[in-house]
C-alpha cells in the first residue's frame, strides 16, 4: 500500500468531506459537508466586538444553568461558538473548570448545532457555579433541542 492511502485508512469517519456546487439565478454557491469543530480557530468566537454584536443584536434562550446566545451570520460563514463565564461565578479554578467543562460538552454535541450560518455565546450562570459535568451537559442539551426547533420554524 502506499504511503497516502495508509493516512487515508487512519483518518476518523467524521474528517470525510463532501462538496458540490449549485447555481442559482447566476449565483454559484458551493456546499460543503465539513463538520463543525468548535476547538479550531475559525469555529470560536474570540474578539469581544463578535461577543457584543451576538448580545445586542441576537436572540437567547435560558434555563437556570445556562444562557444561549445566537445570532444569524449567514449561510456562508461557518458557525461559530464562543463561550463566557462571568468573573461572579467564583475564583479562577472554578471558572477554568467550568469553561473546560463546557468546551468539551460542545465539542462532542457538535453535529447538534448547524454547520454554517450562526454565531452562539454560550454563558454559565452563577447559579452553576457548582454544578456537575453531567448537570450542565443535560442543561445544554435541553437549550440546544429549544434552539433546534425554533430555527426550524
Amino acid at each position: 500500500m502506499s504511503r497516502g492511502s495508509l493516512l487515508l485508512l487512519s483518518l476518523p469517519k467524521a474528517t470525510f468531506a463532501w462538496s458540490f456546487s449549485l447555481e442559482l439565478g447566476g449565483v454559484v454557491a458551493v456546499v460543503n459537508s465539513l463538520p463543525l469543530r468548535p476547538e479550531k480557530k475559525h469555529h470560536r468566537l474570540r474578539r469581544n466586538k463578535d461577543f457584543q454584536r451576538v448580545y445586542g443584536h441576537g436572540r437567547f434562550l435560558s434555563s437556570a444553568e445556562l444562557v444561549l446566545y445566537s445570532l444569524p451570520a449567514g449561510h456562508a460563514t461557518p458557525t461559530r461558538v464562543g463561550y463566557a463565564i462571568a468573573r461572579k461565578l467564583g475564583k479562577a479554578t472554578l471558572r477554568n473548570r467550568q469553561r473546560r467543562r463546557l468546551k468539551e460538552i460542545v465539542r462532542l454535541h457538535a453535529h447538534l448545532l448547524p454547520s454554517h450560518g450562526y454565531n452562539l455565546v454560550v454563558m454559565v450562570r452563577q447559579g452553576a457555579a457548582q454544578n456537575s459535568y453531567h448537570q450542565l451537559e443535560t442543561a445544554y442539551l435541553a437549550l440546544l433541542k429549544r434552539f433546534n426547533s425554533r430555527r426550524s420554524h
